[in-house]
C-alpha cells in the first residue's frame, strides 16, 4: 500500500477506520504530501540542514482523526492561499509528547514543551515549527462537534492554571501510545476500544474549551451562542419529520436535559417551540393565494405534521381555528 492509500473501513457502518500509517518519510515533497493528506492542505520545509525522518499514525472515527507524529526538524505553514483551498472550520488540538514545537497564529506565539496542550484553527493562517526528535498527538475535529464557541481558538494553551490539563493530557497521552502500538502490531486492532478512547478525549477537549471560552468571554455569553446554534438548525431542519428535541441535542453534542436548560430563556420548552414555529410556517402558505390549490394536508405534512387530524387539532389549538377555516377566512371578500 502506497504512503496515500487509505485503509478499508474497520466496520461495516464505516464509523470507524484501520489505523493508518506512512512508511518513514525521508523527502520534504513526500512529507508534505503525507501532511496535507493526513490534515488540511500545509506547505512543508526544512528548518536545518541534515538528513529528514518523519512518520504520520492515525485513527479516524466519525468526523474526528487522531494522527501521532514522530519527526525531525521542520515546519508547515497553513496559508491564505491553501485556506481558500479547502480544509476550514476545523480545530486542530495537539499535545506535544517530546520535543519542543512553536505554534504561530493570530499574532501570537506559543511554545509547546512535552505535557502541554494546545488548540488551533484550520480557518486561519498559521505556522507549526518543529525541532528535531518531537513527537506530538494532534487530534483534529470540525466546529460542529463543540457546544462551546470554536472560533478564536488560535494558538490558545487549554487546561492551565487550575484547569483540566491534568486529566486530559494523560488520556491523550494513552491514546497516542496505543494508536503506536496497533500500528506496531500491523494494524490488529481494538477500533472499537479506539474510537471509545477518541469519544472520550472529544468530550474532555470541548469541556476544556468551554472552560476557556468561560474565561474568555463569559458564561452568559456562551450560553447566548449556544441557544442562537440551537435556534439556528430549527430554523434549517423545521420541514425535516426526524427533528425532535433528542435529534436536536445529538446535532449539538449535548444531552436532551442540557438542551432544555439552554432554551429556558425562550420562555417555552423546545418541543413547543418546534411545534409552533412549524405550526407558523404552515398557516403562512394556507394563507398564500400562491398556494391555494394546494390541500391544507399536503401543507401540513409538508411542515412535518404527516396525520391531517393531528395537524387541524393542532392548528386549531394554536390559532383558534381549523387550517380550512384560515383558508377560507383568507378567501372571504372584505
Amino acid at each position: 500500500m502506497s504512503p496515500m492509500q487509505k485503509t478499508e473501513p474497520a466496520n461495516r457502518a464505516g464509523t470507524h477506520r484501520a489505523i493508518t500509517g506512512t512508511p518513514i518519510t525521508r523527502t520534504f515533497v513526500e512529507w508534505q504530501r503525507a501532511s496535507s493528506q493526513a490534515f488540511v492542505p500545509l506547505h512543508a520545509h526544512a528548518t536545518r540542514g541534515g538528513d529528514f525522518s518523519g512518520k504520520l499514525t492515525s485513527f479516524q472515527h466519525a468526523a474526528v482523526s487522531a494522527i501521532r507524529i514522530d519527526a525531525s526538524a521542520h515546519a508547515v505553514e497553513r496559508t491564505p492561499e491553501l485556506i481558500s483551498a479547502g480544509g476550514g472550520g476545523m480545530l486542530k488540538f495537539t499535545l506535544q509528547e517530546a520535543g519542543r514545537s512553536y505554534l504561530i497564529q493570530g499574532g501570537r506565539e506559543l511554545e509547546l514543551t512535552p505535557g502541554r496542550l494546545a488548540v488551533y484553527d484550520t480557518s486561519e493562517p498559521y505556522t507549526m515549527v518543529v525541532d528535531d526528535d518531537s513527537s506530538m498527538l494532534i487530534v483534529m475535529l470540525p466546529y460542529a462537534r463543540l457546544s462551546a464557541p470554536a472560533r478564536n481558538l488560535t494558538a490558545v494553551a487549554l487546561g492551565e492554571n487550575g484547569g483540566m490539563s491534568d486529566v486530559v493530557a494523560p488520556l491523550l497521552a494513552g491514546l497516542s501510545r496505543r494508536i503506536a502500538q496497533q500500528d506496531a502490531a500491523g494494524g490488529r486492532q481494538d477500533a472499537a476500544g479506539l474510537a471509545a478512547l477518541c469519544a472520550h478525549s472529544v468530550g474532555l477537549l470541548d469541556a476544556m474549551c468551554r472552560d476557556q471560552a468561560e474565561r474568555d468571554l463569559g458564561s452568559e455569553a456562551i450560553a447566548d451562542s449556544a441557544l442562537a446554534a440551537v435556534r439556528a438548525t430549527i430554523e434549517a431542519k423545521l420541514r425535516d419529520p426526524s427533528l425532535t428535541p433528542a435529534t436536536l441535542a445529538q446535532a449539538h453534542f449535548m444531552s436532551v436535559r442540557q438542551l432544555y436548560t439552554i432554551f429556558e430563556p425562550m420562555g417555552v420548552p423546545v418541543a413547543t417551540w418546534i411545534r409552533t414555529r412549524r405550526l407558523e410556517e404552515a398557516r403562512k402558505e394556507i394563507q398564500d393565494p400562491a398556494h391555494a390549490s394546494v390541500p391544507v394536508s399536503h401543507i401540513g405534512a409538508r411542515w412535518g405534521f404527516p396525520e391531517a387530524a393531528h395537524f387541524s387539532r393542532a392548528f386549531k389549538t394554536e390559532f383558534g381555528q381549523t387550517p380550512t377555516q384560515a383558508r377560507q377566512k383568507m378567501r372571504a371578500p372584505r
